[in-house]
């Protein structure tokens, strides 16, 4: 399996004035044909916290 994840934009999307992150994920089967996209907001907590995804 393989995964790749694309930066699509950085902002403030929660209001809770730490950045987030929206991304692109695709993840797919090296040897063959599955594949999928999803997107992802990472967000953190505090300004120098780790980024957590946040579950809708």
């Amino acid at each position: 399996m393989g995964q790749r994840l694309v930066e699509v934009a950085r902002a403030d999307f929660d209001g809770d004035g730490c950045e987030d992150i929206l991304l692109f994920e695709y993840c797919y089967a090296t040897q063959g044909t599955l594949g999928y996209g999803n997107i992802l907001l990472l967000s953190r907590k505090t300004s120098d916290g780790l980024f957590e995804i946040v579950s809708p």
